[in-house]
């Protein structure tokens, strides 16, 4: 039985597509999660209130990561808003949606023990075509759907990096025959390891000629028969060491030895040491992974620009504007999102007194920096509010205007320590340093 980390990216290929569903392989594919997270983020760049001001609350924020969710793994999602006001989404795995005169309705449902199958809603963001009135869990086009089979080749390639020392011989390292030892009458007399050269026919003198390696039979003969020699005249030279050094005023402690020449040999068996090398990646590998990674980013409606990573860096004149390019497709695609998750809130959240949730306006930093000066000042100290997360007491509208006509940036005659946009209140009972940086 395969591991499940290697059996995912295929088996809906390999056993047919009703074995996995759309939202099995979305937790099984952690880009997609990385995705996912991203546009959420996105999202909730612009928080979430109810139309008479109120914050919308941590309930409607998961209701509305879950919908995104099931719309991003499934292209619809099934939802509820109990008699008690409790906002819930179906598992994508226990429904069945169907088109009735153009609109999605529930088929059926599996609901949480506590409640019944009654009161479900669909909403689908990436319908199928629209000759399909029941469709199948495969049949839909959300990202997750369409990216299926970029998700099985970049979990392929995964899994052979991860795999391939597995390749490789099971020992850590291997041994070859040496080329280093030779026959020498210092030390072997006239052995040899392979075929006669001019020093062993010196050495051999005329006797003992049959010592040549003729076949690998007589190799091992005189491998067996070089590694005693050595092993024998090693011994006896650590013998006159260990005498030398045992007798007489040599061995009085309170003298010093005087260094003596310690030469022996090295015994081996004639095999030299070898690390195992993996199997490494190479360069065009490492492109082609990169590219399908990428690929499956952009079929997911999320460029790596906007999880920040670099792409194409080298090209460091072209890379401002290729990520402009990036992010604006990025940001349509998160203001599809926004749409349909605002049709859904005005669907589950509409009180009998006509309040609502819904998006309020939100800009990101760097955006609110380029249009303080075109905003309304009063406006702009919402924005800041939202943007940096602070009570909207801590924004001065004047300094604000007067940030905007400097085009945002610091008077160079202010003597003032504190932001030029920001008046933060005293602390009661503190000093300086108890104030809020």
């Amino acid at each position: 039985m395969e591991e499940d980390s290697k059996a995912w990216h295929h088996a809906w290929q390999t056993t047919g597509r009703d074995s996995w569903t759309p939202y099995q392989l979305f937790e099984a594919n952690p880009i997609a999660h990385h995705a996912l997270w991203t546009i959420t983020c996105d999202l909730s760049r612009q928080p979430l209130r109810w139309t008479s001001g109120e914050p919308a609350g941590l309930a409607v924020q998961k209701f509305v990561e879950q919908v995104v969710k099931m719309a991003f793994s499934c292209g619809f999602a099934v939802w509820k808003t109990t008699k008690s006001g409790k906002l819930l989404v179906a598992h994508p795995d226990t429904v069945t949606v169907k088109c009735e005169e153009g609109e999605w309705v529930v088929d059926s449902v599996v609901p949480p023990d506590w409640d019944d199958d009654s009161g479900w809603s669909a909403s689908a963001m990436f319908g199928p075509p629209v000759h399909i009135s029941a469709p199948g869990p495969w049949e839909w086009e959300s990202p997750v759907i369409k990216s299926a089979l970029l998700s099985e080749r970049v979990a392929k390639m995964e899994a052979n990096w991860l795999d391939r020392d597995t390749h490789n011989s099971a020992p850590a390292a291997f041994t070859t025959v040496t080329n280093r030892i030779e026959g020498s009458g210092a030390g072997a007399g006239s052995l040899q390891w392979y075929k006669g050269s001019a020093l062993d026919t010196l050495n051999n003198q005329g006797n003992d000629m049959g010592v040549e390696d003729e076949d690998f039979q007589t190799l091992l003969k005189n491998r067996s028969s070089l590694i005693s020699a050595l092993d024998e005249k090693a011994t006896l030279r650590r013998n006159q060491l260990a005498e030398r050094a045992s007798g007489g005023l040599m061995n009085d402690p309170r003298l010093k030895r005087r260094k003596m020449d310690h030469k022996e040999h090295v015994i081996s068996d004639g095999m030299d040491h070898r690390e195992a090398k993996p199997l490494l990646s190479t360069a065009d590998g490492r492109f082609h992974y990169d590219r399908a990674r990428h690929q499956l980013f952009v079929e997911l409606g999320v460029p790596p620009q906007a999880l920040g990573e670099s792409v194409n860096s080298e090209r460091s004149g072209s890379n401002a504007a290729q990520y402009e390019v990036a992010m604006t497709l990025f940001a349509r695609t998160v203001a599809k999102y926004r749409d349909f998750v605002d049709e859904v809130l005005s669907l589950a959240t509409t009180t009998d007194d006509g309040k609502r949730v819904q998006y309020s306006p939100g800009l990101s930093m760097t955006q609110l920096a380029k249009l303080t000066p075109m905003l309304d000042p009063k406006q702009a100290k919402k924005l800041y509010a939202n943007v940096y997360e602070l009570p909207e007491e801590y924004f001065d509208e004047e300094r604000i205007a007067a940030f905007a006509e400097g085009g945002g940036k610091k008077q160079p005659n202010s003597n003032e320590a504190k932001s030029t946009i920001i008046d933060i209140p005293p602390v009661k009972g503190g000093t300086n340093r108890d104030k809020p940086q």
